[in-house]
C-alpha cells in the first residue's frame, strides 16, 4: 500500500511540515523528532498486542493517539492508515487491521531513519 513511500527513503512534504510544527527552530524541531520516533514505535506496538489480543476498544484508543501524533509530520497517508485501523477497531475486524499495522511501523521505522539523518539541516 504505502512502502512506495519508504522505499524512495524521502518523504517529501515531512520537513515543511515539522519546520513549521517546531516554528522554524531546528534545535527545537531535533528535540521533537527524536520525541516522536521514541514514542511512536510503542504506540504501534501497543497497536499490533491489542490487535492481536482482539481488544478493539484498545486498538481505537492506540490508533487515535497515533493519528495524533502523525498530523505533524506532513505526510497525511500515514493518518489516513491510522484512521483506517482505528474504523476497523471500531468494527472489530482486527484481523484486517494487523497487517496495516505491520505496514504502518515499517513505514514509521522508514521514516524515523529518515529523521535522524536530520534533513530539514543543509
Amino acid at each position: 500500500m504505502l512502502t512506495k513511500i519508504v522505499s524512495a527513503h524521502t518523504f517529501p512534504g515531512a520537513v515543511p511540515a515539522l519546520l513549521t510544527w517546531a516554528d522554524g527552530d531546528s534545535e527545537y524541531l531535533a528535540d521533537l523528532v527524536a520525541s516522536f520516533c521514541a514514542e511512536v514505535p510503542q504506540l504501534v506496538r501497543s497497536l499490533s498486542r491489542e490487535a492481536g489480543a482482539g481488544n478493539s476498544q484498545a486498538v481505537c484508543r492506540a490508533a487515535q493517539h497515533l493519528q495524533g501524533k502523525l498530523v505533524h509530520v506532513g505526510v497525511p497517508e500515514l493518518g489516513s492508515l491510522a484512521a483506517t485501523i482505528e474504523d476497523l477497531g471500531r468494527t472489530r475486524d482486527l484481523g484486517a487491521a494487523a497487517p496495516l499495522v505491520d505496514e504502518l511501523e515499517v513505514i514509521l521505522d522508514g521514516l524515523c531513519a529518515y529523521l535522524a539523518k536530520k534533513p530539514w539541516i543543509r
